[in-house]
């Protein structure tokens, strides 16, 4: 596992610029910056780039973006990308969106996107809905939709999967009702 040292300057009052120096490989590069918004929110960007000792190359990109509205109601939106170049000439791409917003409530709805290519060619993509609901007497309804899909390389071999779960708890927590269900 690499050890990293992060170093902070700061150049203006609004923005927080870093870099990362891999501090065991000369070969690596990253940077990054932060930028806070007037409504209390903010924008994270950074990459990194890596030259293995075996030659891979790893490029890794990530960006979140937090918003607030004058209700003071949050919004949050993650992006993460990463592409590795084996030595052997294959790309493994490995990709991450996640969004979730406030709900006036308490509750929130969020989704998250993954997708991801590994060394033998095999694709998995798996896409997650959550949504939080918070009724007035506290009581409180979760429900987690999940599709999962695994295609290795070839023709028509993909399998997908899909799961349903729904929780309802009472204003101390305690479960009222569950239910899941798998597709």
């Amino acid at each position: 596992m690499r050890k990293f040292i992060a170093i902070l300057s700061t150049a203006t009052a609004l923005t927080l610029p870093f870099a990362v120096i891999a501090a065991d490989n000369p070969s690596s590069d990253a940077q990054g910056s932060v930028q806070y918004k007037d409504n209390g929110g903010y924008t994270e960007k950074s990459s990194a780039t890596e030259v293995n000792a075996d030659g891979s190359k790893a490029k890794v990109e990530k960006k979140t973006d937090v918003s607030v509205d004058d209700n003071g109601m949050k919004s949050t939106d993650k992006k993460s990308e990463t592409t590795t170049k084996t030595a052997n000439g294959r790309t493994l791409k490995s990709k991450k969106e996640m969004t979730a917003k406030d709900k006036a409530n308490g509750g929130y709805k969020a989704t998250t996107e993954t997708a991801k290519t590994d060394s033998k060619g095999t694709d998995v993509t798996t896409k997650s809905t959550t949504d939080v609901s918070v009724a007035d007497d506290g009581t409180t309804t979760k429900k987690v939709e999940t599709k999962k899909t695994v295609d290795p390389e070839g023709l028509l071999n993909a399998k997908t999967t899909k799961t349903e779960t729904k929780t309802k708890t009472d204003a101390n927590g305690n479960v009222i009702d569950e239910s899941s269900k798998t597709e």
